[in-house]
């Protein structure tokens, strides 16, 4: 859809979005949203909630993705968040 809206392909955007800030618009994309998905499993939601609401279609991959991002499952975050409350 921003490729449409910029009157350009979605390969030159991958490309200049790529030369401009170093990593590709999808890693930004999911990068953006596991953020989002941090702040919500920190407020207590449930893990399969967060997957849907940030994006992820597949509850799997956003498990991969959190830990490879984070170093810890989305579970494992959030029991961490709610001990810090204690």
């Amino acid at each position: 859809m921003l490729a449409t809206a910029l009157f350009i392909s979605e390969r030159s955007l991958q490309r200049r979005f790529k030369a401009v800030f170093g990593y590709t618009f999808k890693e930004a994309l999911i990068s953006a949203r596991l953020e989002n998905a941090k702040t919500l499993l920190a407020k207590g939601e449930k893990v399969s909630d967060v997957s849907i609401a940030c994006g992820f279609n597949e509850p799997s991959y956003f498990s991969k993705s959190f830990k490879a991002r984070f170093g810890y499952t989305p579970t494992q975050y959030r029991e961490m968040t709610e001990k810090e409350e204690v």
